[in-house]
């Protein structure tokens, strides 16, 4: 913020520590600063996987993240996973966007956008 940045756009919320720095921040936001949270859609495990591996701590051993890979395996539990996660995000007043990462899976993104 001291370099002048008015916001910053997340990677996906992965972990029980993400989501409570996500709800930490919306319960007492920065005046003047945006966070637009990012949304992965992963079509299956290894996808998941790729996601976390671009954190600074990846989550493995992590209990959310690990409940996560196990919703990954067929086709409606992981569209439910990743509609549970726009639900969670859009729950916070202050929102001011979403970062949506499909990687090539554009079902599973209008599937929410139908939804």
């Amino acid at each position: 913020m001291d370099a002048g940045a008015a916001g910053v756009i997340t990677q996906p919320v992965l972990s029980t520590i993400g989501w409570k720095h996500i709800d930490d921040y919306f319960t007492t936001p920065i005046t003047g600063f945006q966070m637009i949270p990012g949304i992965a859609l992963p079509k299956n495990t290894n996808a998941l996987r790729f996601w976390s591996s671009l954190l600074e701590m990846p989550p493995e051993n992590d209990d959310w993240f690990n409940q996560s890979l196990e919703r990954m395996t067929d086709k409606d539990s992981r569209q439910n996973w990743s509609k549970e996660q726009l639900d969670r995000l859009l729950e916070h007043d202050g929102i001011h966007g979403l970062h949506f990462m499909p990687m090539g899976n554009t079902e599973d993104l209008l599937n929410l956008f139908v939804d």
